[in-house]
């Protein structure tokens, strides 16, 4: 990770616990840490002199939602237009007059959130950004020193710096394509800081939940994310944070969430009935969680390694349920580099009793074929098992 401290704002302890901090054990979509997220897309952190309000936000994010604003309200002319001249041609022919007030008070609510949320956001101070513009990340430790009466700098720095580099991994090559959605967005950065510090600083975690979850800003629901994941609730999973950004559709981008995270619709082509290869979202292993499919390969590995075997081993035993004729590819080893990726595909890292075990992500589940519905419905009915691991 590249510091750079042109002005010496941090002490010699202040530096020390960012690097410690960001090398610590962290899987994200098969980065291994957050140092390593950074190092590998080239971003550096520079530490900047000043105290900035949100309002003089560099990359203008008051403009930003004076955008957003600008959208609903037109949104709500137009709605009151549309009802207006429903009204008049309905009551000419006698027929019932359509109801587009649910539709205004939703527009009306969703324009009060963001006038809300831009008064909030536009009193607070700046303790970093992140610019997409030049891959760079801004901490403000002379900002964070006028907080908590100065005594939790070292919360501070770390908890920030995680944030920031959640923006940084979302606009990795290949997603930076994709808009920044701020109502999605700074939620799913404030999650992914909280799961990071969870599993790597548990110390500093109920600190951290307790700052974002008093913000009175849409960036607080990034606490309800996390409380939602920790109880296994539907969404979201580590999936959906490791697959964002992904493509929204407009009124999502633009409209204050509840706390969930905002997918996609799926596709449809008009006149097509051949199946197609997709994924399920969640599965349960013995009638119970909510699992994704690489939640699903990281338990079935868990379970073996209990039972004794290699990581060789079990790559074999996994292949032996999709492939009747054995296979060169590698699904899981100890070695991340001979991982079987397919073009666009990487491996992802699992860290479990003192074994590093790499595994692809190429899994799919839509058709009998494919290589995830062969191995859940080979481990669920293999009879050495007896029943001990079955997914559905």
């Amino acid at each position: 990770m590249n510091i750079i401290d042109n002005h010496f704002l941090l002490t010699t302890h202040q530096e020390q616990i960012l690097r410690q901090s960001a090398s610590l054990p962290f899987n994200l979509g098969g980065f291994t840490s957050l140092d390593d997220i950074l190092t590998t897309l080239g971003v550096d952190v520079f530490i900047e002199p000043g105290i900035i309000k949100s309002s003089g936000h560099p990359l203008g994010r008051n403009k930003l939602l004076d955008r957003i604003l600008d959208y609903w309200e037109n949104e709500l002319q137009r709605l009151r237009k549309k009802m207006d001249q429903g009204y008049n041609e309905k009551l000419h022919e006698g027929n019932n007059i359509p109801d587009f007030c649910p539709e205004i008070q939703e527009v009306e609510a969703a324009i009060d959130r963001i006038k809300k949320e831009k008064q909030y956001v536009g009193g607070t101070l700046l303790r970093g950004y992140y610019n997409p513009k030049d891959n760079s990340i801004h901490l403000f430790p002379e900002e964070m020193a006028t907080e908590y009466n100065g005594k939790c700098m070292d919360e501070l720095l770390v908890s920030t710096l995680a944030h920031e580099t959640m923006h940084a991994y979302f606009n990795r090559p290949g997603h930076d394509k994709f808009p920044y959605a701020y109502f999605v967005e700074e939620p799913l950065a404030e999650f992914g800081m909280l799961l990071y510090l969870h599993e790597t600083m548990p110390g500093f975690y109920n600190w951290a939940h307790n700052d974002v979850s008093g913000k009175r800003t849409c960036y607080s629901l990034g606490a309800e994310l996390m409380d939602q994941y920790m109880k296994s609730y539907p969404y979201p999973t580590r999936a959906d944070l490791e697959a964002y950004k992904i493509k929204l559709r407009k009124e999502a981008i633009l409209l204050p969430t509840s706390g969930k995270i905002l997918k996609p619709k799926a596709s449809k082509k008009s006149g097509s009935t051949k199946p197609t290869s997709a994924s399920r979202n969640y599965y349960t292993i013995n009638g119970t969680g909510n699992y994704t499919m690489y939640d699903v390969v990281e338990e079935f590995i868990k379970f073996r390694l209990d039972a004794g075997l290699s990581i060789p081993d079990i790559d074999n035993e996994i292949k032996s349920y999709i492939y009747s004729k054995g296979s060169s590819k590698v699904y899981i080893s100890g070695v991340s580099s001979t991982v079987y990726i397919g073009t666009r595909g990487y491996a992802r890292v699992l860290n479990y009793k003192g074994n590093v075990v790499y595994y692809t992500n190429q899994w799919s589940d839509g058709i009998p074929s494919d290589n995830f519905r062969k191995f859940r419905v080979g481990v669920s009915n293999d009879p050495k098992f007896s029943g001990h691991f079955v997914i559905k």
